[in-house]
This record gives C-alpha cells, structure tokens and sequence, in this order.
C-alpha cells in the first residue's frame, strides 16, 4: 500500500511559462522561492519516489499552451534539490485553470512511501 509523506506545498506568483533554458530566469524564480521557503529541505536519494501536483493559473489571458510543456520546466527546477533526476517522479496530477484574480503555480510534492515488499517486486 503506498502512504504519501508531504514535503512541499507553496505557491509562486509568476507566469507559467513552457520549456525554456536550464539556466533561465524562470527556473532560476522557481529554485530562489522553493530555497527561501524551505531552506534546510535536501532527499536527494535516487530510490525515493515522488508524487506532485501542479496547477497553473492564468489571468485574464487565453492560453493554449499545452500543460506537458509547462510541466517540464517545473520538474526541471527541482532536479538536484528534491529528486536526482525527474524520473523518480512516478505520480502526476495536473492541470490548467484561467483565474482573473492571479497568475501562478501551485506546486504539492510528496514522497510515495512503499513497504519493502513493493519495492523488491517493483524493482
């Protein structure tokens, strides 16, 4: 039975944009608001899984942006400070919402906890 262990839960207030360069401002943004809100938060160990949920909301604006090319930069930013590499993302919820109130991301992240036998079966 797999049990979820919360980590992150924060919202950024920023445009949600599709893929663009490692280095850009964007994933800079992202990395800089996740290390202020959580600054001592490392696992970094390449046999955790993980679970997260991304919402993005845009203003006013009419987007047709597809939601797999906004959700590449997200799990991008992550690499190296929650997870070693996005492949250990096992479990993904997403979606798009048109707010005329605010733009920006909500992003939740959890770790799948599996008992030893799932794993030993999964593996």
């Amino acid at each position: 039975m797999k049990k979820y262990q919360p980590i992150i839960d924060f919202f950024i207030e920023i445009e949600p944009k599709t893929f663009e360069k490692k280095d850009s401002f964007y994933h800079k943004k992202i990395k800089a608001i996740f290390l202020e809100k959580y600054p001592q938060l490392r696992t970094l160990n390449k046999k955790d899984r993980f679970y997260v949920n991304i919402i993005f909301y845009f203003g006013k604006q009419h987007t047709r942006i597809d939601l797999d090319n906004l959700i590449k930069p997200i799990l991008d930013s992550f690499t190296k400070l929650v997870w070693c590499d996005d492949t250990q993302v096992f479990e993904l919820k997403s979606r798009k919402e048109q707010n005329n109130m605010f733009k920006g991301i909500s992003i939740v992240i959890k770790k799948i906890n599996l008992s030893s036998c799932q794993i030993a079966t999964q593996c």
